[in-house]
């Protein structure tokens, strides 16, 4: 149940998670409030894991989705085929919790963040992304579109 309200999250955004058990019309969404508590679901969502931690390759800094994020992407990939005109995005997924290579960038709505380049055509389908994991970038004087 909660993949699904999550989906339904995706379709209407409202400024902050809490406002979709709001009672105030504007933000309240019926079908996400009788699916399932405000409070079960954000429990469920702190505890969601996709690795072992007792496993995992704790040098890569994306271990704990990097198999999530690869399956998404051969997903994306099966579904539609690239056109000849491709564009490279950056893009900011906000978040504001502790992360090694949560980024500041003070000129974006989002200042906060994980910065991801994305492979898109120009409608804006996605079909690759890169997460930028690192803060300075291990080459010599490389921009990160280089």
């Amino acid at each position: 149940m909660s993949v699904g309200v999550t989906l339904a999250m995706g379709l209407t955004q409202v400024p902050h998670i809490n406002l979709y058990w709001s009672k105030d019309d504007i933000f309240y969404n019926k079908f996400i409030a009788s699916a399932i508590s405000r409070d079960r679901y954000l429990l469920l969502l702190k505890l969601l894991h996709f690795e072992n931690n007792e496993t995992c390759d704790t040098l890569n800094r994306l271990h704990k989705i990097e198999n999530i994020i690869s399956k998404l992407l051969q997903n994306f990939q099966k579904v539609m085929q690239p056109g000849n005109i491709l564009v490279i995005d950056e893009s900011m997924v906000p978040f504001r919790g502790r992360l090694h290579f949560r980024q500041y960038i003070p000129n974006k709505t989002h200042k906060y963040g994980v910065k991801l380049y994305k492979l898109c055509s120009p409608e804006g389908y996605t079909f690759n992304i890169i997460v930028y994991t690192r803060k300075g970038g291990t080459e010599a004087d490389l921009g990160h579109s280089q």
